[in-house]
């Protein structure tokens, strides 16, 4: 925990600024993500098997899994009518706890990646790399494909089962 009871008055240039809690006392229900420089709130739809989360750039949505928490980390660009895949090229541990945020399901603690079985269409996202405290993938860098994944042998997938 960095910062805990937090008030602010809206007129200070930072949250250092802000008067807070001498002490960290906070539990995880109290986490909070911040997105700054967007006026678009994020919208969800969830079905049993399945999560899909709009940022108004990229659309997020985890598929072939067993249950919403857990599959394939697909994206799809806005404007496009095409869902496709992330590469696991430098994807790590941080990228599958932003990849939860993502997609509302939890903070990230506990979450985890494996190599997912192939989709198809577009290679999006490739060479992910995300902050601990990132709290959407659009805040990460990465690289649209190029030639680095040819195929999708190394699509990835996210576990969010223990941060949900």
């Amino acid at each position: 925990t960095y910062m805990d009871d937090l008030a602010c008055a809206g007129t200070e240039a930072a949250l250092h600024n802000c008067s807070q809690s001498a002490y960290e006392n906070c539990v995880s229900s109290e986490a909070i993500a911040l997105s700054c420089g967007t006026s678009s709130v994020p919208s969800f739809s969830t079905s049993s098997s399945s999560t899909t989360v709009s940022t108004g750039t990229y659309e997020y949505r985890l598929v072939d899994g067993d249950n919403a928490t857990y599959g394939r980390l697909e994206v799809r660009p806005s404007g496009s009518d095409r869902w496709g895949t992330v590469c696991d090229d430098a994807f790590g541990t941080y990228d599958a706890m932003v990849a939860c945020r993502s997609l509302g399901l939890g903070d990230g603690t506990g979450a985890s990646y494996y190599r997912a079985p192939r989709g198809t269409g577009p290679i999006w996202m490739n060479e992910l790399h995300c902050g601990p405290f990132d709290a959407n993938l659009t805040q990460c860098s990465f690289t649209y494909n190029g030639n680095r994944c040819s195929d999708h042998t190394e699509d990835i997938g996210v576990d969010c089962r223990a941060s949900a």
